[in-house]
């Protein structure tokens, strides 16, 4: 049994152009007119024809709506769009099914978003465990921006084999972009089990609950270290970024094992090793890095830089002026006993 999962939005043909890309023929490819058709065509590769489309949604109502300009303006049900959804997946042998989040018509509050997240949850859970080891599939392409990301939170709690997306061009051309597949996170497992089966329904009103977010939320906190040692095999006092510990072993050594600023001979090799190191997430606290003088000495360091700015560029002088006594420093710099160290502030240039 093979599955694809997607949030459903207010426009019903991207999911057929996702189906589209696991589900065609010769004689009937969504995507045979496409100018870069060899392409997808090379992306499909072992890829598998799914069985079931499931789908997750909020409870849209039929909608028209008087336009300035004297026309009106129809959306769609959400059940009207699936039974358009259903009708045109058919060609595509596709069995289709809808987990309705019940009288939430949008995505609008904080409730709103942790209910549709509670149950992108419980439906891939559940697409995991139906699959018995066939292939399940994800998609990011349609629905609210929060209801992509809640499936791909879905997808690394529970993992997928593959996580896709639809994108446009400028000329407006269905895309697919097959992002690969996603491990499941060893410390959710058992949660995963836990999920009730759903109704065998093709149309299932759900109601909006939190109860399983609450315990993949919780499990998280309390598994925050598992990543780390569940691939060095050993107790961390602190972790560092957890993908740090996807490196092979021989790299996370050593990076462990570097130790940099002792031998100032070193310098020029050990900067040079810096620079040619990658970098993911390069900023700095200045909370953790300086005690309150050295953060009073940067603060002088800049004082006149902030006057001379305030008294040449108006637009600057007008911020400045919104700003709380403690949010910049008064003219002249605080005083105080760093005051002292404000020249070798500026010769080390913090």
């Amino acid at each position: 049994m093979h599955i694809l999962v997607s949030a459903l939005g207010a426009q019903p043909d991207i999911i057929t152009e996702t189906v589209g890309v696991f589900n065609y023929a010769p004689t009937a490819d969504f995507y045979a007119a496409s100018r870069s058709l060899p392409q997808i065509t090379a992306a499909r590769q072992g890829l598998s024809r799914v069985d079931e489309l499931w789908l997750v949604a909020t409870d849209q109502p039929h909608q028209e709506i008087s336009m300035a300009d004297g026309h009106t303006r129809i959306i769609n049900s959400t059940e009207e769009n699936f039974a358009c959804i259903k009708q045109q997946c058919g060609a595509y042998g596709v069995q289709c099914r809808l987990f309705l989040l019940q009288d939430v018509p949008d995505i609008k509050s904080n409730d709103d978003a942790r209910a549709f997240h509670d149950l992108a949850l419980r439906v891939v859970a559940a697409a995991k465990r139906r699959a018995n080891g066939g292939k399940l599939y994800l998609s990011l392409a349609c629905g609210r921006k929060t209801m992509s990301a809640d499936m791909q939170d879905a997808a690394w709690c529970f993992g997928c084999d593959m996580l896709l997306h639809i994108l446009g061009d400028s000329k407006a051309e269905a895309l697919p972009v097959l992002l690969g597949a996603v491990a499941a996170n060893p410390a959710l497992q058992n949660l995963r089990d836990q999920v009730p089966e759903f109704d065998s329904a093709a149309f299932l009103p759900c109601p909006p609950q939190t109860s399983f977010l609450d315990q993949i939320q919780e499990q998280k906190k309390q598994s925050q270290h598992f990543f780390t040692t569940y691939y060095l095999k050993e107790e961390e006092s602190r972790a560092n970024f957890h993908i740090l510990y996807t490196l092979p072993l021989d790299k996370i050594k050593a990076l462990r094992d570097e130790k940099i600023g002792i031998d100032p001979k070193r310098q020029d090799e050990e900067l040079e090793w810096l620079k040619h190191l990658p970098k993911a997430d390069l900023h700095c606290h200045l909370g953790g890095v300086l005690d309150p003088e050295d953060m009073i000495a940067v603060a002088e360091c800049y004082a006149e830089d902030l006057e001379q700015a305030a008294r040449t560029n108006p637009d600057f002088a007008r911020w400045r002026a919104t700003l709380s006594p403690f949010q910049v420093p008064p003219s002249g710099g605080w005083k105080g006993g760093a005051s002292t160290r404000r020249t070798s502030c500026t010769s080390q240039q913090v």
